[in-house]
């Protein structure tokens, strides 16, 4: 769903993810405005951000414990849209199409273009 990608994170800490991911309950997620990320010198990614506390509180313990890129500094939960050609997309922004949708997430997938790893929520409550 939202997290750090799979080719980030060492085969030694899935087992971790496994347990710690277990212990956290389903939780809900409402979508916001769309945005774009412009931080690529190649192309910009267009998003609809994600309301989440827990999204985020999720992130932060995973990350105090796994191994993992630090490209990305500050976790900002999303669902991406597409990939645009730089400086496209602007009359996109800040659209309010999808605000307020919510949906409930019970998995969590950390994925990478050749691998991907499912997790259930929940499943130690």
């Amino acid at each position: 769903m939202l997290f750090r990608s799979l080719s980030d994170i060492i085969d030694s800490d899935l087992k971790k993810i496994k347990q710690s991911v277990e212990n956290i309950p389903t939780f809900s997620c409402v979508l916001g405005e769309m945005k774009k990320f412009t931080t690529n010198s190649k192309f910009d990614v267009l998003y609809i951000d994600v309301l989440s506390d827990d999204a985020i509180k999720i992130n932060k313990e995973l990350s105090q414990y796994l191994s993992h890129s630090k490209f990305y500094v500050n976790y900002i939960p999303h669902v991406t849209i597409c990939y645009l050609k730089k400086g496209c997309g602007e009359n996109f922004l800040g659209s309010k199409y999808f605000n307020g949708s919510g949906f409930q997430v019970e998995t969590i997938t950390f994925s990478s273009p050749t691998q991907s790893a499912k997790f259930n929520l929940g499943i130690k409550k």
